[in-house]
């Protein structure tokens, strides 16, 4: 079992892209698909293996 990361995968509610980033849970990431600025929300998808990244505004 993996119970540590220095990367996380962050999927874009917005278009749905995933960026993998050294990012923090609550950090902000630049999404590769769309170009806006995604929070790192800490609902984690075993399905798609990332986290879910929304605007942060």
């Amino acid at each position: 079992h993996v119970t540590a990361a220095d990367r996380r995968r962050v999927r874009c509610a917005h278009c749905r892209t995933t960026t993998e980033a050294e990012v923090e849970i609550g950090g902000s990431v630049k999404c590769d698909g769309c170009g806006l600025t995604l929070v790192c929300y800490g609902h984690f998808s075993r399905r798609l293996a990332a986290y879910l990244g929304f605007e942060a505004t």
